[in-house]
């Protein structure tokens, strides 16, 4: 099961004008979806953790996301690995 696309969704400030449109591609270089199922390969290596918690896995790109503590909770990247070259 492969994602393709973007995900782009726009936030309004009723107070202030402005206008908001989050984009994961642009923060990690790579298409990364906001949730990723678990079972599901990683779509880049980094840092994973669920929402709530406080533990962080390592992923490698390519390889299925371990399973995760509760049912129909995704992973979130929340740090890209770098590279040296």
């Amino acid at each position: 099961m492969s994602q393709t696309g973007t995900q782009n969704v726009t936030y309004s400030c009723p107070v202030v004008q402005c206008s908001f449109q989050p984009s994961f591609e642009g923060k990690f270089g790579v298409n990364v979806t906001k949730s990723n199922k678990p079972g599901t390969p990683a779509p880049a290596s980094g840092q994973y953790k669920q929402p709530g918690s406080k533990t962080e896995i390592t992923a490698i790109k390519g390889k299925p996301l371990p399973p995760t503590s509760r049912p129909r909770v995704t992973w979130t990247m929340v740090d890209k690995t770098k590279h040296k070259n």
